[in-house]
């Protein structure tokens, strides 16, 4: 992953967008505050294994301005350069048939 590849060295455009999230995150005076927090608690929790998904839907996500994943995913939001995914309804449906 681009920035991360000497972990846990972290290349400084990486780092200072890291830092400008955190910064965000905590300064409820900042009109963005209230979805960088929400993405920064749900970024924590499952990586650091609280949540194994999100609000009961299954994500992924891509850089910004890439490619659609397919016909399975849905775009909930873009957030700090990335696109955010989730599997639709329908597939969801499709696949807890087949279990």
């Amino acid at each position: 992953m681009k920035g991360f590849g000497s972990y846990p060295n972290i290349e400084p455009q990486q780092a200072t967008l890291i830092a400008e999230i955190l910064e965000i995150a905590n300064n409820a005076s900042d009109k963005r505050y209230s979805v960088y927090r929400k993405h920064l608690i749900r970024a924590i929790e499952v990586s650091s294994g609280k949540e194994v998904r999100l609000a009961g839907e299954f994500y992924g996500w891509r850089k910004k301005n890439s490619f659609h994943p397919g016909g399975a995913y849905e775009q909930p939001y873009d957030f700090a350069g990335q696109t955010f995914y989730k599997l639709n309804p329908a597939f969801l449906e499709r696949y807890r048939k087949t279990r």
